[in-house]
């Protein structure tokens, strides 16, 4: 029998009154992944309050048929003690089973099963947290002052003028500064934000295991598995980033015909004159990877490796064709109007290359550089 199959109309609708689907909860496992921790925290929230409603019925099923009030308070005393004994254990430990009374005699296979389950749930929380993040649904930005500040400050100049002033602005002044203190105010997210922590929090296991059983698994850290979720959208966001720059760096210039030009050759000349736009002090890698979603360089790097089996510099290599073939389709070198406000736009290039690429000439298709300088 389902849990939902006896619920009352009141308790469906407090469940729908926390953002849940009532058909979610047929399959709650499924349901508490499928979205970020708020989703998490309430279909478990959900699932406890339908397993009380479910045993409080059960108790009054054995009253109607006869049980004594003693005993049925036995019997929830008795769930009630069952129900904390199964809270006091972690999540993570009731997910997979790796208890401390099994977690060193289970079979190699079993494990792995386990720790599956574990970077699995763990996997599909970060990439909802990311996603959430990216669409701006975070604490990133601080209201701007309400009209009571404002009313406060012209309060505030009004007393000034007043005669007894010497004591009137140090009164207005204390007044002033707590009604500017607002303690629900957002803090912002940095670049240094990840949602380890958060994730840990709530499957209630330290940051430092958890990253221990999925390298255990995969090889991988826990922030190295979320800068490979991250490094998913990478090439995307290096398209939006390299394509206003490579734009500007390479407008005026005249698209030559396939039979004038090799395209190994135009690929280079282009990669060319991204590498001497980059030697501008205003380029810098550290911020070009900020820009690209990852606290530093070397974390970009590697998400690149593992989301795509290439580095960046391979990638933007790939880039470049598409640019290529985008300029072939418009028949111009783009449009001297758009420029990039990015650390790329450092390309408003000093070195002007407009007639280069006719000269260039190359025995073999050229490979791209392993890294970005």
């Amino acid at each position: 029998m389902s849990i939902l199959d006896q619920v009352d109309p009141d308790s469906l609708q407090y469940i729908a009154s926390r953002g849940i689907n009532v058909a979610e909860l047929e399959r709650p496992e499924e349901a508490m992944f499928s979205g970020g921790v708020e989703k998490f925290v309430s279909i478990m929230g959900a699932m406890r309050f339908l397993n009380q409603q479910a045993r409080e019925r059960e108790f009054a099923e054995l009253l109607k048929k006869g049980m004594s009030e003693k005993d049925v308070q036995a019997r929830r005393e008795q769930a009630e003690r069952r129900s904390e004994e199964l809270r006091e254990i972690p999540f993570w430990q009731r997910l997979t089973g790796m208890t401390p009374d099994k977690i060193h005699d289970m079979e190699p296979h079993v494990r792995r099963r386990a720790l599956t389950r574990l970077f699995n749930a763990a996997k599909l929380l970060f990439k909802h947290e990311i996603e959430l993040n990216e669409r701006g649904a975070s604490m990133s930005q601080i209201p701007p002052p309400n009209s009571q500040h404002q009313d406060t400050k012209a309060q505030r100049h009004e007393e000034e003028k007043d005669e007894t002033a010497s004591s009137r602005v140090s009164q207005s002044a204390i007044r002033n500064s707590q009604s500017a203190i607002n303690l629900d105010a957002p803090a912002p997210r940095t670049f240094l934000w990840d949602p380890i922590r958060e994730v840990c929090h709530f499957l209630q296991i330290a940051k430092a295991a958890l990253s221990r059983f999925i390298k255990e698994l995969t090889g991988m850290s826990a922030i190295e598995l979320v800068d490979s979720l991250k490094g998913k959208n990478v090439k995307a966001r290096m398209r939006t980033v390299l394509f206003p720059a490579l734009r500007q760096q390479n407008s005026g210039a005249r698209i030559q015909k396939p039979e004038e030009r090799r395209a190994a050759d135009e690929r280079m000349a282009i990669w060319k004159r991204l590498k001497d736009s980059r030697r501008n002090p205003e380029f810098h890698r550290a911020t070009y990877a900020i820009e690209l979603g990852f606290a530093n360089h070397q974390r970009m790097y590697r998400a690149c490796l593992l989301a795509h089996g290439k580095v960046p510099s391979q990638l933007e290599w790939e880039l470049i064709d598409e640019f290529l073939s985008e300029l072939q389709g418009s028949g111009v070198r783009g449009q001297g109007s758009e420029t990039a406000e990015t650390p790329l736009g450092s390309a408003k290039s000093h070195h002007s290359h407009s007639s280069h690429d006719s000269h260039q000439s190359a025995a073999e298709t050229p490979r791209p550089p392993a890294t970005v300088s």
